[in-house]
């Protein structure tokens, strides 16, 4: 993984951290207020829950800016103490050697990076609901995780990787799905 992280992500996920306990700490103080029987403790528990799940929500929800082709990056430089970029976007970066997913883990917004070596195959799936269209974040079935992509319902694929382990497989779209697929087909890791 690349030693420098993007400030944008990081001052996110730093936001979604300190939602994610304003949303606790206020649902904390709503029980402690039901139980003791203090309205004020119970109103201001519960304003605390709204107001952190709201910022987190604009978080989420402005994560992407545009959907379009132009954030879509491409390299074929040779670097040699960084592996060569082959493609990315605001949800995937994709290299030589591995896939990185921004925005994987729930609720903290953490990156995840999967070497082509643990992936058997990735399948390309025409969207629908039970291949995960509106799965915007997590899973469904639990076999079955996907990174967050608010714009996924609008997206012409769905790409899932199957582990080599066994274990959850992957779900997710790209910006620009014709390009990753001839990516995955150079790697030989894709089957239609």
């Amino acid at each position: 993984m690349h030693s420098t992280e993007d400030p944008e992500l990081k001052r996110r996920t730093c936001y979604l951290r300190i939602g994610f306990t304003g949303v606790i700490a206020g649902f904390v103080m709503l029980i402690c207020g039901v139980f003791a029987g203090n309205i004020l403790v119970m109103d201001t528990g519960a304003g605390l829950t709204c107001f952190s799940a709201s910022v987190q929500s604009i978080l989420i929800f402005s994560q992407f800016r545009t959907n379009n082709f132009e954030n879509a990056s491409y390299s074929n430089t040779d670097n040699s103490h960084e592996p060569v970029i082959l493609y990315n976007d605001p949800l995937v970066s994709i290299t030589e050697e591995s896939i990185t997913f921004a925005t994987y883990s729930f609720p903290l917004g953490k990156s995840r990076l999967v070497a082509f070596a643990d992936i058997d195959h990735i399948s390309v799936l025409e969207p629908s609901i039970m291949n995960g269209k509106w799965r915007i974040w997590g899973s469904g079935d639990l076999r079955t995780w996907f990174p967050l992509d608010i714009h996924r319902p609008s997206r012409d694929k769905i790409f899932v990787a199957i582990m080599k382990t066994g274990g959850t497989n992957i779900g997710f779209s790209v910006e620009n799905s014709k390009k990753v697929a001839v990516l995955f087909e150079e790697c030989k890791l894709l089957t239609r």
